[in-house]
């Protein structure tokens, strides 16, 4: 059995979320800010049975809970009708068990498995923060709100009144959110408690109350989380191995792996014995300094004694200066740890603590879905160490448990989210006022269809980002270029437009966005189309042109009958509706209208005519518009750039490092691309737009 999905309502960011989980790893990837963490103390609160924070609870949900409680107050809605609009936080979690055989033992899963039908093969089971308060408290927090306004009215002379006198009602109520904000947040705890319920996977409407304690008898969570301390160098930190040697001294032999049991039994009894001997010997030694105080006249025969004792624990010394060293070859010389990598010390404290989950695993292998979260895992490790950590971590993690464990990953990492298959990536993405989680296995489905193209497509996209290290899931806006000379030159000719006042009007412009430059080319830039629109991102094309002749031989534009370019065919082939089989004739690619370059989040751009002349590549198009540099006549209608007399990187790094590098001018389709590209917002908006409540309501007023 597994937990196969989640669907989160109302917590933080995740306002209407769902997540499918693999059997074996899930990696969460996308941008700070998405969720990524969110997701996993959603889980840890509910299945702690911990209470609902006041800063986890959303500020769309808190303005709708504002505004029913200000409406019960002024009598205005019933209580019923006031609990029915607050907006709660709950989770749902679906767990699939159509693995197991019929006799097996199902553990903490069976009491929520309360359908009759035998086809049925998962269970439902929903967690939710409900509005526990009763009418009675709610006029009770009516009266901390008042308080509370006639408190802050009197610090402040606010034009606004928090209670007003009226003759229809003396005790009319007009809604201060900054008041009401302080008020919830102080009674926060008491508005909300967690309630349990398996619900009949057939009918919903049949659901049973079930404990925490049997959701919690449910799930084997562990979390392994990003601020790992990897050093002992902070005053009063405690040494990396210092926790796991007081787990060990502190836990039950029983909880210890078999392996391990009669040497830990030796330890423990062995230190106890010493500790004895080493108190008893410097108890001596303090009582006779003790009696040397005698003559100075205390203690008396009328006091009570004293008698010098310390506790010596020698397990304690043990736990607190445990920690590994480093010991060389032949001569076995030793250095402390805090001489070698982070990286690697990473690696032991995480292998460490898998070690210690594992233990736990292998006591609840048969009564509970065992769940490890994993935030980050690359901090200071190489990327080839970040990849080989993933490569094995199943099998370490098997070694460990002998039991399969569902993995749930987070990382910032390209060199981590592309060594992983598509099926197991959950890309997280920023709207406006939600978070949104996007399944991989979805684009690799295509709506339930699958055609040639399509997964020759996936199969290029898998082994591109392996090979590439392509950071597409992190940035916030991506550029599809033709090669080495476009990845020196576009950096560079971005800031120049930000200097130059091509991007006034928006804040932040493109300086100061990640912008991922995908090297790519005109042969394949088609591939990413489906991808990044199903991920969302604003994407800018910049290809070339590539004029052929009859023969199919590069050619000048007045001898041009094609283009050899497949990404500009393919993008025609699809704005103008125009059939793939079916030829696109150049003159339809060279009248494409500014409205037809932009399809979606994409937005391509090419050479076309400037100066007179028809540039076919970005280091012809770059002469064009810097002749005089160059030596190239102003009239001459031709521009032919020879890779066989110089190469294009060092082309791009004559031109940034060469005398016109402050001042050469840029192609005028690149500035229009990086122009487009710079206004494009790179959070989206909602789908739906939800209404929104003004942070201060008058009296009677529902907006």
């Amino acid at each position: 059995m597994f937990l196969k999905q989640i669907h989160i309502e109302n917590y933080r960011l995740l306002m209407e979320y769902d997540i499918v989980f693999d059997r074996q790893l899930t990696l969460l990837v996308g941008k700070n800010n998405t969720g990524k963490t969110s997701l996993m103390n959603l889980m840890k609160t509910v299945i702690n049975g911990e209470q609902l924070k006041f800063e986890d609870y959303p500020i769309q949900c808190r303005d709708k809970l504002y505004y029913a409680v200000f409406e019960f107050w002024n009598n205005r809605k019933s209580f019923e009708e006031c609990v029915k609009e607050i907006p709660v936080s709950k989770i749902c979690f679906n767990v699939d068990y159509s693995g197991e055989a019929e006799e097996d033992y199902l553990g903490g899963l069976s009491s929520f498995i309360i359908d009759l039908d035998e086809d049925v093969t998962e269970a439902k089971i929903v967690a939710k923060y409900d509005f526990s308060m009763t009418s009675q408290t709610l006029h009770e927090l009516k009266l901390t709100y008042q308080e509370t306004a006639q408190l802050m009215e009197g610090e402040s002379n606010s034009e606004q009144e928090a209670i007003t006198e009226n003759s229809d009602n003396e005790n009319v109520v007009e809604l201060n959110t900054e008041i009401m904000a302080k008020v919830i947040e102080q009674k926060f705890t008491t508005l909300f408690s967690l309630h349990i319920e398996a619900v009949n996977p057939t009918d919903e409407k049949d659901t049973q109350e079930k404990s925490k304690k049997e959701l919690q008898d449910l799930f084997i969570l562990n979390t392994i989380g990003a601020e790992r301390s990897l050093d002992e160098t902070e005053k009063g930190q405690e040494r990396p191995l210092s926790v796991v040697m007081n787990r060990l001294f502190k836990s039950d032999v029983s909880e210890i792996e078999e392996e391990i049991v009669t040497e830990t039994k030796n330890l423990k009894k062995y230190v106890d014995e010493q500790s004895l001997i080493a108190e008893n010997i410097v108890n001596g030694i303090l009582s006779e300094i003790v009696d040397n105080m005698v003559p100075f006249g205390y203690p008396t025969a009328e006091d009570m004694q004293l008698y010098a004792r310390t506790q010596f624990s020698m397990k304690n010394d043990i736990i607190n200066n445990t920690d590994l060293e480093y010991i060389t070859e032949g001569n076995k010389e030793t250095l402390p740890s805090t001489h070698n990598g982070l990286g690697y010390k990473n690696l032991i404290k995480i292998t460490l603590l898998l070690k210690e989950f594992a233990r736990t695993v292998k006591q609840n292998a048969m009564s509970a879905i065992p769940i490890l979260f994993l935030e980050e895992p690359e901090a200071h490790m190489h990327p080839q160490l970040q990849e080989v950590f993933v490569g094995h971590l199943e099998n370490v993690l098997s070694k460990f448990t002998g039991n399969p464990i569902q993995v749930v990953m987070s990382t910032h990492s390209p060199h981590i989210a592309n060594t992983v298959s598509f099926k197991n990536v959950r890309y997280l993405r920023r709207e406006a006022d939600r978070v949104i989680c996007k399944d991989l296995n979805d684009f690799n489905k295509k709506d339930g269809k699958s055609t040639d193209e399509h997964e020759q497509n996936i199969t290029f996209l898998q082994k591109y980002l392996t090979l590439s290290r392509c950071d597409l899931y992190f940035c916030d806006k991506a550029i599809l270029i033709e090669g080495a000379s476009e990845r020196l030159l576009i950096p560079d000719i971005i800031k120049k437009c930000e200097k130059r006042g091509k991007f006034v009007g928006k804040n932040p412009t493109l300086t100061s966005q990640y912008c991922s430059l995908i090297e790519v080319g005109g042969a394949y830039a088609h591939c990413f189309f489906n991808f990044v629109d199903f991920l969302e991102i604003p994407t800018l094309i910049l290809t070339d042109i590539d004029f052929v002749g009859k023969n199919r031989e590069k050619a000048f534009r007045q001898e041009a009958i094609d283009t050899s370019n497949a990404t500009i065919k393919k993008w025609c082939h699809d704005v103008l509706n125009i059939a793939i089989t079916k030829k696109i004739e150049l003159t339809q690619i060279l009248e494409l209208s500014d409205e037809q370059k932009t399809n979606g989040f994409r937005h391509i751009e090419f050479q076309l005519e400037e100066n007179g002349a028809y540039p076919r590549s970005l280091e012809e198009a770059i002469i064009n518009v810097n002749r005089k540099y160059y030596g190239i006549d102003e009239d001459k209608k031709n521009i032919d750039f020879d890779e066989k007399e110089e190469k294009k990187t060092d082309f791009a790094l004559n031109l940034v490092l060469g005398k016109i590098s402050d001042d050469y001018q840029i192609p005028s389709y690149i500035e229009k691309g990086l122009i487009w590209l710079n206004e494009q917002s790179k959070i989206p908006m909602p789908v739906q737009p939800k209404k929104k409540f003004k942070r201060s309501y008058n009296k009677g007023s529902k907006e």
